[in-house]
């Protein structure tokens, strides 16, 4: 790993995931778990203090880069095992970063949470990594400790207390504090790699959420009230069937 990312997520970070990619460096991102399924347990592992084999699950699989959460949770175990590792530290203004983790992350947790049971099992049967609980354990119980939403002084606290934690646990010749309007040019710099000819890229804004959420909801919806329509026509259905044949007899 030559990069670590030790940012909360709605800093940027899908944002650095696409620049890191476009660096050379490959990056481990919340979204990758999709694509390794046994991810999440691992990360659940993690968060309940039990050994993890983090080169495994982040090195092994062809990341020299990570960002966001679950990984940003294990910063210090990460520096600990990578300490050649230069590290990001992704800021934001703790109202706007609150704001946006209300109305993003937390709505799409809920979503989750709430659908029904039949329907909360398709996702996990087709995409296993993407795991509500390890969200759960690793972000709103971890690092959140429980009070979001109720609490947003307390969630903003632990924001900025995050922030002066990383400046103070990595050596300042290893970190970059980084806001993701800063461009190119100050992660260039960093990484001793050239600035790309392309745009900074600015992905995963809370349309991008917002639309997401919406399809989510119409999901849910749909398969809330058909799924139980269609078993009740079923098996009324089949009720008709017997009485007929019952009369026949």
């Amino acid at each position: 790993m030559e990069v670590i990312g030790a940012g909360w997520g709605r800093t940027g970070t899908m944002s650095m995931k696409v620049a890191l990619d476009e660096l050379g460096l490959p990056c481990y991102h919340m979204m990758e778990c999709v694509k390794h399924p046994w991810h999440a347990p691992q990360w659940v592992r993690a968060a309940e203090g039990k050994p993890v084999d983090f080169r495994q699950l982040l090195e092994g699989c062809g990341y020299k880069a990570c960002t966001d959460w679950p990984a940003a949770a294990f910063y210090k175990q990460l520096v600990e095992l990578y300490p050649d590792a230069k590290v990001i530290l992704f800021v934001r203004d703790p109202d706007k970063w609150y704001e946006s983790m209300k109305e993003t992350v937390w709505q799409m947790s809920q979503a989750m949470s709430n659908l029904p049971w039949y329907v909360s099992a398709v996702p996990k049967q087709l995409m296993p990594g993407c795991s509500n609980d390890m969200v759960r354990r690793v972000v709103w119980e971890g690092e959140l400790q429980g009070c979001f939403p109720d609490d947003p002084h307390r969630a903003k606290e632990l924001f900025k207390q995050h922030i002066q934690e990383v400046m103070q646990v990595v050596p300042a010749n290893k970190l970059l504090v980084f806001e993701v309007s800063q461009g190119w040019g100050p992660l260039c710099n960093f990484l001793g790699k050239p600035v790309p000819q392309q745009p900074f890229p600015h992905i995963n804004d809370r349309e991008e959420w917002r639309q997401r959420l919406q399809h989510l909801r119409r999901l849910n919806a749909a398969l809330t009230y058909k799924i139980p329509a269609v078993a009740v026509a079923l098996a009324a259905a089949g009720v008709a069937v017997v009485h007929r044949w019952l009369q026949r007899s």
